[in-house]
């Protein structure tokens, strides 16, 4: 990690965790055109400095009813001899696993009694820095499955005809409630498919489109729009 500049002798250089520790019997030659010095014997030290831990991940942005949750989170602290100490502000029906240190996973079951968000924060501390935080909203909604049926488009998208025989897979695209665009790719092999389970979605209002493709992605034109409210 270090290097000297020939002309100057200035040795210059940025250690890593990795580096901590003494390096001996170091030496550095200074010469010109007619004699040479050793500078022998040299010692190099790397004091280590704290490093703050890092919590990262995604949560699935939602928790549903009856079905069970899971969250892993990363955790990573790259001081050597480090431990790591969480706490964390979950509702009853949620438990913080830590007993790998490096990836501490929240678990749990929600039931109808749970229906609410509520504002979690984890937190990972190595008991020489202020803690890490870690936050999120945690939020528990019923959901449901749609089974979906529909007849394939028979042209692609510049108008030209499509064939079943040339399928190759599709695409669902459905907006919940008006919000973002969600598409799921699905490729199914020869023929394609005309039906398809959506994952488990939440209560509302749903629009479905679909489109096919061939074996080289090339996309039909849109199938008529399907609405849905999905209530219980």
């Amino acid at each position: 990690w270090a290097s000297i500049n020939p002309a100057t002798g200035e040795v210059t250089g940025t250690p890593l965790n990795d580096d901590v520790g003494t390096t001996s019997n170091i030496s550095i030659e200074l010469s010109d055109a007619n004699q040479t010095v050793t500078l022998p014997n040299l010692l190099l030290s790397v004091i280590n400095t704290n490093d703050a831990p890092t919590l990262t991940g995604t949560p699935p942005e939602l928790a549903f009813v009856d079905t069970p949750y899971s969250f892993i989170l990363m955790a990573e602290d790259v001081d050597i001899g480090d431990t790591l100490f969480f706490t964390d502000n979950l509702p009853s029906w949620a438990t913080l696993d830590v007993s790998d240190a490096r990836m501490p996973i929240i678990t749990g079951t929600p039931t109808l009694t749970d229906l609410t968000t509520t504002a979690i924060l984890v937190t990972a501390n190595d008991m020489n820095t202020a803690p890490t935080e870690f936050l999120f909203d945690l939020e528990v909604a019923e959901g449901t499955f749609v089974n979906l049926t529909w007849d394939n488009p028979t042209s692609f998208a510049d108008g030209s005809p499509l064939d079943d025989s040339q399928l190759h897979g599709f695409e669902i695209s459905y907006t919940h409630n008006e919000g973002a665009i969600v598409v799921d790719t699905v490729i199914t092999g020869a023929g394609g498919s005309t039906t398809y389970t959506t994952p488990l979605l939440a209560l509302g209002t749903y629009s479905f489109t679909v489109k096919v493709f061939d074996a080289d992605m090339n996309l039909s034109a849109d199938s008529n729009f399907l609405n849905a409210g999905l209530k219980n």
